[in-house]
């Protein structure tokens, strides 16, 4: 999965190099996981490079935190956007994501990892006055996870392997800079 990673941030580097402008966006986010019903907030923060046509490739990072499990999720990704309307774009975002938590309770040691990340959604810009733009950003994420389970019993581990995901919505509102 690493080198998937590292082939598509130099796919994207390249991108850069042709590109008709450079901006970057910031700004918070809520969201929800739609299973459990988990509040979560944090931001992003993305770095894009303009092509000809309109569309955009980049690379970006978000934060989710669990204020409930006090867990952080980092899905670092591609930030593909494709315009389809005047100031709204389809955004595409594959890439993998950052987590690790751990429960060790008598006999038993659980572990749980990040793995593949995807976010799909809408972006919608408002100008601003100074050449930027506002954006308003709505979203699914779907984060995978990797679990381990390890029960000892008797001096014996039986150890017990799963994949797991969270289906999250999430909303988000910042500024676009370097449009000017």
């Amino acid at each position: 999965m690493r080198k998937v990673f590292l082939a598509a941030c130099l796919m994207v580097s390249t991108f850069y190099v042709t590109a008709q402008k450079i901006e970057g966006e910031f700004g918070p986010l809520a969201a929800v996981d739609v299973k459990s019903e988990t509040f979560m907030f944090g931001g992003s923060l993305s770095l894009k490079a303009k092509l000809k046509g309109g569309e955009s490739i980049g690379a970006g990072v978000s934060g989710f935190y669990q204020p409930k499990a006090e867990t952080l999720m980092l899905p670092v990704y591609a930030d593909l956007r494709i315009p389809f309307a005047t100031n709204v774009e389809l955004v595409l975002q594959p890439g993998y994501t950052i987590y690790e938590n751990s429960l060790v309770m008598t006999g038993v040691v659980a572990e749980t990892k990040g793995s593949f990340y995807a976010g799909g959604g809408i972006t919608g810009y408002s100008p601003m006055k100074n050449g930027n733009r506002f954006f308003f950003q709505t979203k699914y994420n779907y984060f995978s996870f990797k679990s381990t389970v390890t029960n000892r019993i008797n001096n014996r581990d039986y150890v017990t392997k799963t994949d797991g995901h969270a289906h999250v919505i999430s909303l988000g509102l910042g500024v676009t800079f370097g449009n000017k």
